[in-house]
């Protein structure tokens, strides 16, 4: 298993890409065939699902400029699990105006099989 910090800097990474092709590139490298994605609203199947949900999520916040994903605090794992959390701010500095949590499980490939997101205020994060 990568470095926990290391690696949720790469998962941040894909969010912020704005090349499709090579976003597209970082999802084939780090998501598994089969993950599953999950968030308070929706459940993602398959890599064709990940990336139009990552897509779709660049387009409406981190595109053009607008936001960007950044760590927060520290990332912590262990038995092939990694959780992290993140903010979302403007792209030209200022406070965070999303805030969550994401705690992945890789398969035996080493990709990640499960991912779970957690929406947070931002204010919750602010002492991390």
């Amino acid at each position: 298993m990568m470095n926990p910090k290391q690696f949720s800097n790469l998962y941040l990474a894909v969010w912020n890409e704005p090349n499709a092709q090579q976003r597209r590139k970082s999802i084939e490298q780090l998501w598994s065939e089969d993950v599953v994605h999950f968030t308070p609203l929706r459940e993602v199947h398959g890599l064709s699902e990940m990336e139009q949900r990552i897509a779709t999520n660049h387009e409406k916040y981190v595109g053009e400029g607008r936001f960007i994903f950044q760590l927060k605090a520290h990332a912590d794992g262990h038995h092939n699990a990694i959780k992290f959390y993140w903010v979302m701010v403007p792209y030209h500095g200022g406070s965070a105006v999303a805030a969550g949590s994401t705690f992945i499980v890789f398969g035996d490939d080493g990709k990640i099989r499960l991912d779970y997101h957690f929406n947070e205020e931002p204010e919750s994060l602010a002492s991390r």
